[in-house]
């Protein structure tokens, strides 16, 4: 039996829909968990408030992050030091993104991202803007790939404007998971 535990910040848009996608297609629930992780204001599905330890590991993390993507980081420091706890219990990150031109990616996303290619964890996007799987390989950047099968322990995070191509990629890998696993 697999046992899948996805980890997000809880936020409406790509968060959720990992978690209600998954649901739809895993009818066991015991086979799929979910950790929404939220620090302060509660997110819209936030179930597992950050301590205060994780957020000065989060605050961390985020400034080395902002060594490579150097953007603005106080106004939303909260939001983004949330954002390492999925990342730092997850074997590997899959996002959606709204489109990932050259190396640049929008929004949380991005620090969620660097914040993996920091931990040394495997990335993969779906590019909603040319409907297509990627994962990052170092020196290339962004490139096509298959549809990945999730980790055990993945970060499921992405893009408050996903489209039906977003949501038909969750599902896609949901299915592709479950085949490999022998349940579907």
């Amino acid at each position: 039996m697999i046992n899948l535990r996805g980890h997000s910040g809880g936020a409406i848009g790509s968060d959720h829909q990992w978690e209600a996608i998954g649901r739809e297609i895993i009818k066991d629930p015991n086979t799929l968990n979910f950790i929404h992780y939220y620090h302060g204001a509660r997110t819209p599905y936030g179930n597992r408030p950050v301590t205060e330890e994780e957020y000065a590991k989060g605050v961390a993390a985020v400034h080395r992050a902002n060594k490579t993507l150097n953007r603005r980081v106080n106004y939303y420091m909260s939001l983004l030091a949330r954002n390492y706890l999925p990342v730092k219990e997850a074997t590997a990150v899959f996002a959606i993104v709204a489109s990932a031109s050259e190396r640049i990616i929008d929004g949380g996303t991005a620090w969620g991202l660097q914040m993996a290619a920091d931990e040394g964890k495997p990335r993969y996007i779906f590019d909603q803007g040319v409907n297509l799987w990627k994962e990052w390989e170092s020196g290339w950047g962004w490139c096509k790939c298959e549809c990945p099968i999730l980790t055990t322990e993945f970060a499921a995070i992405g893009t408050r404007q996903i489209n039906d191509r977003g949501k038909a990629a969750i599902a896609e890998i949901y299915r592709k998971t479950l085949r490999k696993w022998g349940l579907k």
